[in-house]
């Protein structure tokens, strides 16, 4: 299964990490799957995963209310995930709405107080235990002086795939909150690579990450049928590729056609 694709990723090199697995069957594709990449903003499903367990053992209260204040805000540019830095100082959240924040646009400003709030040793300890040995949460979101000393978040396309398999098989935290997770990652907003080629009628819950001054592109999810069933599971990793979002577009289309 997934030959084609195979044959597709052979000109890209290790510009490409991929894990492809057909969810009824469990037959999979793998390339450079055990590849690093810096994660950019996937690496903010461990984020939300971490934020759940801590919820499950009563360590975090969704409901509690967090005041922003000016110095929370980060990233300056358009080119930059996030509507909280332009929200007035004193504006209240709840932890809950940070998260869906975090995950359906992106916003680095509420990432920041996640980290913060759940520690980012903690996070990279609790993937640890999941199986995510290549995964490691050791900078803010935006702190680019500390990628300049080669201290960045890290992530493989075969960890991606294994945390979308524990969110989705439900069995580890409580299953509301497993399903919290998917429907969260289902509203995402920013649609350029994995959705590109896909009908707009199907679900996809997924998380996106790029950065473009590093030539990240990522984007990490699980598609559905049309009856609404989950069908493919697709962990993208790319850098240094041409026309990056084209290629994992691509990739997913092809995916999603052999899939269903």
């Amino acid at each position: 299964m997934f030959e084609a694709i195979n044959g597709y990723l052979q000109p890209y090199g290790d510009k490409l990490g991929v894990v492809i697995r057909h969810l009824p069957t469990g037959q999979r594709l793998e390339w450079n799957p055990h590849k690093a990449f810096a994660s950019a903003s996937v690496i903010k499903i461990p984020v939300m995963w971490e934020f759940y367990r801590q919820v499950s053992l009563g360590e975090v209260n969704p409901q509690d209310l967090f005041v922003l204040h000016d110095c929370h805000k980060v990233g300056s540019s358009v080119y930059d995930s996030g509507i909280l830095r332009e929200m007035h100082d004193g504006l209240e959240l709840t932890y809950q709405d940070i998260l869906r924040l975090m995950i359906i646009i992106s916003d680095d400003t509420a990432t920041n107080i996640l980290l913060d709030l759940l520690g980012m040793e903690r996070i990279t300890a609790t993937m640890k235990g999941l199986g995510l040995g290549d995964t490691i949460v050791q900078r803010r979101m935006m702190d680019y002086e500390k990628v300049t000393r080669g201290i960045d978040n890290f992530t493989t396309a075969y960890d991606m795939d294994l945390i979308l398999h524990h969110i989705l098989e439900g069995k580890i935290l409580p299953p509301a909150i497993h399903q919290t997770m998917l429907d969260t990652l289902a509203k995402q907003q920013i649609n350029t690579a994995i959705p590109l080629y896909l009908p707009s009628t199907i679900k996809i819950a997924h998380k996106t990450g790029s950065i473009l001054d590093y030539q990240l592109e990522h984007d990490v999810g699980i598609v559905y049928s049309e009856a609404g069933e989950p069908v493919v599971a697709i962990s993208l990793m790319s850098q240094h590729l041409e026309n990056n979002r084209v290629v994992l577009g691509t990739i997913a289309k092809m995916a999603y056609e052999e899939a269903v």
